[in-house]
């Protein structure tokens, strides 16, 4: 299977499953809080590992550095950029993601509608685990013209 059909099958199955998620009354970002404890799980942290590798620094930094480096290696997002970096939050880009289709269809034009985002939920796993921080979503805004999102995320 080609890139573009395996990611056509994602997002077919990741927007499904979303969908899903939210019409039984899930919010997005109470999703991505689900999926953070579930990314570190030795069960699907090792499905990620084999993919694209782990995050072990234990500093917010090194976990931004090498979780900058799994989105490439899986070819999540083309553009990953820390716009500002608090003690208390990081705001993030996250430009032209493979999930771009889902999240148009979540936010169903809710432009800052928190999305049931996998790779926001990768991040702050990481960061729950390896620093020790209480990480979490605050906001999101979504700019569909340009495929980016901007996502803020408390620590």
């Amino acid at each position: 299977m080609e890139y573009k059909e395996l990611l056509d099958v994602s997002n077919i199955i990741v927007a499904t499953l979303s969908k899903s998620m939210t019409r039984m009354g899930l919010s997005g970002d109470f999703i991505v809080t689900q999926m953070a404890e579930e990314f570190g799980s030795a069960d699907i942290r090792e499905l990620v590992i084999h993919a694209a590798g782990d995050i072990t620094s234990e500093t917010v930094d090194g976990v931004l550095e090498e979780y900058a480096t799994i989105m490439d290696e899986l070819m999540a997002v083309q553009e990953f950029e820390v716009l500002e970096k608090t003690e208390s939050q990081i705001k993030l880009k996250l430009k032209h993601c493979a999930f771009a289709t889902v999240s148009t269809i979540i936010r169903d034009g809710d432009k800052t509608k928190i999305p049931p985002c996998p790779w926001i939920a990768l991040l702050t796993s990481a960061l729950n685990r390896q620093t020790e921080s209480k990480a979490y979503i605050e906001s999101s805004e979504w700019d569909e013209d340009t495929n980016t999102c901007l996502m803020t995320i408390s620590l």
